[in-house]
Parts: C-alpha cells; structure tokens; sequence
C-alpha cells in the first residue's frame, strides 16, 4: 500500500533546477556556483560545498531563465546537512535552506510566476503519463 505525505509547506515547492550564485555577508567572504534542488516564493534548496552557520547572511543571483537578469535576494542559511554521496574529487557537500529575507517587488512576482508556470507544467506531464497508461491498457 502506498501512503500519501502530508506537505507541511506554507507555499508550494517547485522541483527545479536553476543556476544560483551565492556570496556571503560576512568575513571571511565566501562566493560560489552551484543549482537549485527546489524553489519558492520564499526560498530555496541548494547543494553547496562550503559550511555555514544557522542564520548566516548570503546574498543570492538566481538565474530563472538563460536570457534574463537574474533574481537577487538578500537571504539566510536557516539549515545544512552533510550530504551522504562522496563524488570521486572526495569533496563533501551540503545540502542548504536559504530564506529569502529581501527582495524586490518585481523580483518576487517573476519567482512566483516562475513557480506557478513550472508547477502547471509538472502537472500536464503528470496527467499525461497517467493518460497515456490508461489509453495503453487493453480489456
């Protein structure tokens, strides 16, 4: 039997993978590249080598699309977690929650529309699939 899960979020969670540049606030500066895991109107989840603390400061460019400027965001570190893979380089990563503290109005509504857009879009392929097993089925 396969059991549902209950999503606790209060805003939906796109499943998507975006480049994002990151810099921290703080001495000594810390400034990377790396992809997003998931996105929201109010943050995001990201792999990252380098540790941070609970509640660091970092500033974000997350880039949503190739041809437009990218999303800056104000944010914090509100959680890490060694992640378990050891790629062969035998670096460790971490996977990230950043909070978005502040941004602008304009960079807001592009991020929500962003993730109405890709959430519609996951939807359709997923109705899709389910579709075409049911047209496949032969009684």
């Amino acid at each position: 039997m396969i059991m549902a899960t209950i999503e606790y979020r209060k805003l939906f969670r796109a499943n998507v993978c975006v480049m994002v540049k990151y810099k921290s606030l703080a001495q000594p500066k810390i400034e990377g590249a790396t992809f997003s895991k998931n996105l929201s109107s109010t943050g995001l989840s990201v792999i990252i080598k380098e540790r941070f603390k609970e509640g660091d400061g970092i500033v974000l460019e997350i880039f949503l699309s190739e041809k437009d400027k990218p999303i800056i965001s104000k944010s914090k570190i509100v959680w890490q977690r060694l992640c378990t893979y050891i790629p062969k380089s035998q670096l460790r990563y971490y996977s990230t929650g950043i909070h978005f503290v502040q941004m602008s109005s304009q960079d807001a509504i592009k991020t929500s529309d962003f993730i109405t857009d890709v959430l519609r879009r996951q939807k359709e392929n997923e109705d899709k699939a389910i579709i075409d097993k049911i047209e496949s089925l032969k009684f």
